[in-house]
């Protein structure tokens, strides 16, 4: 007695007018759903591609604009850092140990919290951050009030007198953020020109010449030797 019985309509009865209209009513309702999810559905993949397709800014509604590795810029994390390009060691000798001191400022209106990941060589080390107020180790605390700054310590124990980089991350709850850290010593620049002209020479004799130069760049140390020689070493 629960099953829907479909009986067969009898020709002889016309069917009424209001259950007409209202059969009507629902066939037209129900086409003018369907037109509408079809129109919320090409609406919302136009939005789609346009997103795609719009240039990242920070101002407006697009993406934020990310470095490699998928980390953010550090204002777009709330914060500030000092010096700006990250920590530069441009004076430093083969076995020396070198420290220079960087800054993290809240620049957002609520307190932060932070966490340092290291960086992936042993040339550079970094401290726990230093917060105002806190324990001189840097234990106990991890919240930056607005405005307020973080101290980080930098290590930086050089091996040769070549060029280091490498950078360590700042985690938010904004996002995650790289900060730069290069050991790189002004090269020296010699001012001795690609060739050297000795003048005219009889047979047998021999000429000597002077030649001076100037080093232009940083301080270094050189070995002047023949061509066939340097390509020995």
């Amino acid at each position: 007695m629960y099953h829907k019985l479909s009986f067969l309509h009898n020709p002889r009865y016309p069917v009424p007018a209001a259950p007409a209209m209202l059969t009507q009513a629902m066939q037209g309702s129900s086409s003018l759903r369907m037109h509408q999810q079809r129109k919320a559905s090409s609406s919302s993949s136009d939005r789609a591609s346009s997103r795609g397709k719009s240039s990242p800014n920070r101002s407006g509604s697009g993406p934020v604009p990310r470095t490699a590795a998928g980390c953010m810029l550090a204002v777009d994390a709330g914060f500030h850092v000092s010096p700006a390009g990250g920590v530069l060691f441009d004076a430093y000798e083969p076995g020396g140990v070198y420290f220079q001191t960087l800054q993290l400022q809240n620049v957002g209106g609520v307190m932060r919290g932070l966490r340092l990941v290291p960086p992936a060589s042993r040339y550079f080390q970094v401290s726990l951050p230093r917060f105002p107020g806190a324990d001189p180790t840097g234990a106990g605390a991890n919240e930056l009030a607005p405005g307020m700054c973080a101290e980080v310590s930098v290590c930086f124990t050089p091996d040769t007198l070549g060029d280091y980089a490498d950078a360590f991350a700042v985690e938010t709850q904004l996002g995650r953020f790289e900060v730069l850290l290069q050991g790189r010593r002004p090269h020296p620049e010699l001012s001795l020109p690609a060739e050297l002209q000795a003048g005219d020479v009889l047979v047998g004799n021999s000429r000597n010449r002077t030649v001076n130069f100037v080093n232009t760049g940083g301080h270094g140390r050189f070995l002047l030797l023949p061509a066939s020689e340097w390509a020995s070493l």
